[in-house]
């Protein structure tokens, strides 16, 4: 199962770092990321890096599937998916926890609508949902998906696939 997971992360993960991202976390068989402004020449760039790496995680994936030496004493793994939500807002990033144990993380509003639309993702059958205020720095057509109201949001949320 470790195995497995580190071939999974190294993908998703590799494809963050590849395109100037930012891991912070592996939680489970999840990863949070983040693209800072500052690393990038304006917020146009940061979101296309963003998407740039949603879709090269996806395609290191499916070669991953596909590979059949790979995890080839593993019945039964394939096939891998996932569901990568990008999201732009205001985070606070820092160290957190106890004294005897501080992660360093983003927390905030933006965070948990993150979250809440990958979760989505699973229900729309999409493998990247683009929440309305990474969509408009995209200069990409994109497919709406509809408004919608996600548990812990205050608001229903606009969310775009990938065609």
């Amino acid at each position: 199962m470790i195995a497995l997971l580190n071939g999974y992360f190294e993908c998703l993960a590799g494809a963050v770092l590849a395109h100037d991202g930012e891991v912070l976390k592996f939680i489970g068989d999840g990863l949070l990321a983040v693209f800072p402004y500052s690393a990038f020449a304006d917020q146009r760039a940061t979101a296309a890096a963003a998407l740039a790496a949603a879709e090269s995680a996806l395609q290191a994936i499916e070669r991953l599937n596909g590979d059949p030496q790979a995890f080839a004493d593993i019945p039964g793994w394939r096939p891998l998916r996932t569901g990568i939500a990008l999201h732009d807002g205001e985070v606070f990033f820092g160290n957190v926890g106890a004294p005897e144990r501080l992660d360093f993380t983003v927390i905030g509003r933006a965070v948990n609508a993150a979250s809440r639309v990958e979760a989505f993702s699973k229900s729309v059958g999409r493998s990247i949902v683009i929440t309305e205020p990474v969509m408009r720095l995209l200069d990409r057509p994109l497919v709406p998906l509809g408004e919608h109201e996600l548990r812990g949001l205050a608001a229903p949320i606009s969310i775009y696939g990938v065609p």
